[in-house]
């Protein structure tokens, strides 16, 4: 058994593990990996038959609870089923129509507990006994029916019952007919009740297409007033006329924007009216904004719908970072994170505020009996006067998408409401950072500090910041007040070690690293990080040694590939570099540092045709990535084609205008000298 720490030792990972948790309850993801449910049927002789795919109970949700019962009282046992993620029940009901049959019996105490809870129930038939205990939760998070059944297959008599009540007492009640279901109160004889009868069920008969989700989310409509209002992100669009727009230039009116996609059938048939309508919104001092959620270019063959929206209705396209920031706002908005669907409006006030939300086919003249409405207040006493939605996760999730002045606003927004909240002071000091405002963040973190001294990270983001700013003895002080506080604060030993980095100290680099790894074993990013400092200190089997350590604890960590082939390929293990390059590729197979990688290595071996397309395969995948480029010219040029050198470089000038090594080959291929 796994023994608790000396210390309290608070690792980021760990927290990041249950942060993990609760997204994905909030967004219905899998728990198990989409491992399907399993059914196992009793042969009869001690095995059992796999028939989970046979009986359709196969379902790849998360399966939490399965209870057993007679939902319709027919003698057959059904199933009910309770999902993590949705469908959150499932009711199986059992149409077998064979003629096997089973003896149904509850227990009702008297002298002992009502449920007969221990109790004990022996059934006797062909000469072999079975034996049920009566259980208070048969299974996690359930319980099954308290009718205990026992098949009896194709067995024509009755079998013979006795039970062993809590207390020791035993009483034998002979044969009983499983014909009809048994009720035994303790001290009575047995009462025989009925089973329903059972219903013919014939075979399912073709009945008209349903429709998929898409399309019924598409044709239905669902209102939802926003109980507390959130602000529209402020993000760029680009009229018909090519200029940029933004809502915040709009402040002061009532807006309805409608977002719709060409490859909407509902969207397309209903655009006509909706554009009517911004006709009738106009003259109620409302502006229409319908916008395009399709990227790019018109395919051929395609209609340019946009062309069709005429006045005073504005058409919008979307510009890929609005629609990112819209489907995060979107998902924030109720409680089961689902992406951006189409069509989908919002009704959004003077302030810039959503109100209300409208998905799926929508009656035009809801939105003019709409404006100027709130979802609150409404009349009656409150009994809790300040409805407050929590932003946080919506600022996070803006800012994990690369959009920190939407998140600066939203934690700012929330601050009003709660300004002696510092996790909210510390998410804004964060986005301002992110924002290119660090002298703002700087003041804020040391504002936190003043309430929380022990704000650990609140001292490690200052250390970053003075870090970022070249004072590298205040940041370490920052980064060392965080150590002594949680030795396993890993994340301020790696910046800490970066101090050292920075300044071609590689060996109390990995001095820190190995401190660090005393509290955080498993961390792959310290073993990876180790193995740099000590690749860049000489220390070369070493190094090697902690990349392929690092790789054992994370398979998924990209960076340790990469870094150990090129360690490899620097100490000419071009065959080793090149499979693990190959392993890494496994996990992305457009990863441009281990295409490059993988380039080099093929080239020394000799399969020169090979690495020229792993090399143009990395410059595809991250253009403005040099290595590949000078790689690829030095091959070209090694191999007497200095014209294919001179474009691979022209290519990365081209994107790079005066990269020194690049200049630097082109005067040398052309002097004759590459």
């Amino acid at each position: 058994m796994s023994q608790s720490p000396r210390e309290e030792l608070r690792l980021q990972r760990y927290l990041d593990g249950w942060e993990i948790i609760n997204r994905m309850i909030r967004e219905n993801t899998s728990w198990g990996g989409r491992e399907r449910n399993c059914l196992h049927l009793s042969s009869g002789d001690g095995n059992f038959i796999d028939i989970s795919a046979a009986s359709g109970v196969d379902y790849i949700q998360d399966g939490r609870a399965l209870c057993r019962l007679d939902l319709d009282l027919d003698g057959r046992p059904d199933l009910a089923l309770r999902n993590r993620d949705g469908p959150q029940l499932r009711l199986l009901r059992n149409t077998w129509p064979g003629d096997n049959r089973a003896l149904w019996v509850r227990l009702e105490g008297r002298s002992c507990n009502r449920d007969a809870i221990g109790a004990r129930i022996s059934v006797t038939s062909s000469g072999k006994t079975r034996i049920k205990d009566i259980r208070a939760g048969a299974a996690f998070l359930s319980q099954s029916s308290r009718w205990t059944c026992f098949g009896l297959g194709e067995e024509k008599t009755a079998p013979t019952v006795s039970v062993r009540w809590p207390g020791g007492e035993t009483t034998s009640y002979g044969a009983l007919d499983p014909a009809d279901r048994w009720l035994i109160i303790q001290g009575e004889k047995p009462s025989r009740l009925p089973f329903r009868k059972s219903k013919q069920e014939s075979p399912a008969t073709q009945g008209p297409k349903a429709p998929t989700p898409a399309e019924a989310e598409e044709s239905s409509s669902i209102e939802t007033w926003l109980v507390a209002p959130v602000t529209a992100p402020d993000l760029p669009w680009t009229d018909s006329q090519g200029r940029q727009r933004r809502l915040g230039e709009f402040r002061g009116k009532p807006l309805l924007l409608h977002l719709f996609s060409r490859d909407c059938a509902v969207c397309v048939s209903d655009l006509g009216s909706l554009i009517a309508t911004g006709k009738e919104l106009s003259r109620k001092g409302a502006v229409s904004l319908i916008a395009s959620v399709d990227l790019g270019p018109v395919p051929d063959g395609k209609r340019d719908l946009l062309s069709k929206i005429s006045g005073p209705s504005i058409g919008l396209r979307f510009e890929r970072e609005t629609l990112a920031g819209w489907n995060i706002l979107f998902r924030h908005l109720f409680n089961h994170r689902r992406d951006l669907v189409v069509p989908t409006s919002f009704l959004i006030e003077e302030s810039g505020k959503i109100v209300k939300v409208y998905r799926g086919r929508t009656d035009p003249a809801r939105y003019l009996a709409d404006l100027g409405k709130k979802a609150l207040p409404f009349k009656g006493k409150y009994l809790y006067p300040n409805f407050q939605r929590d932003l946080l996760e919506l600022g996070n999730a803006y800012s994990e998408a690369g959009l920190p002045l939407q998140a600066r606003a939203i934690f700012k927004s929330t601050l009003t409401g709660r300004g002696e909240n510092l996790d909210t002071l510390f998410n804004y000091a964060i986005s301002s950072a992110q924002s290119g405002n660090p002298g703002e963040a700087r003041k804020i973190y040391l504002e936190i500090l003043e309430k929380r001294p022990g704000y650990a990270d609140a001292r490690n983001n200052l250390g970053i910041l003075e870090a970022q700013a070249g004072r590298l003895e205040p940041a370490r002080e920052y980064f060392r007040s965080v150590i002594q506080d949680n030795p396993a604060h890993t994340e301020a030993s790696l910046n800490l070690a970066n101090t050292w980095l920075q300044e071609g100290d590689f060996e109390t680099a990995a001095t820190v690293y190995r401190k660090a790894l005393l509290h955080d074993t498993e961390s792959a990013k310290l073993r990876r990080m180790l193995g740099f400092a000590l690749f860049r200190g000489g220390f070369i089997e070493e190094s090697i040694s902690s990349h392929k350590e690092a790789i054992r604890l994370d398979p998924l960590d990209l960076d340790a590939y990469r870094n150990l082939a090129i360690i490899l390929n620097t100490t000419e293990g071009y065959r080793e570099a090149a499979s693990i390059s190959v392993r890494g590729l496994k996990n992305d197979p457009n990863h441009s540092g281990l295409l490059n990688t993988h380039g080099f290595a093929l080239w020394r071996l000799g399969d020169t045709a090979r690495a020229s397309g792993e090399f143009k395969k990395a410059i595809s995948a991250a253009p403005d990535f040099d290595k590949p480029y000078l790689n690829l010219a030095r091959m070209l040029a090694d191999t007497a084609r200095p014209d294919d050198a001179l474009a691979a470089l022209g290519a990365l000038l081209q994107r790079m205008p005066g990269h020194p090594q690049a200049m630097e080959q082109v005067e040398k291929i052309r002097s004759g000298n590459p």
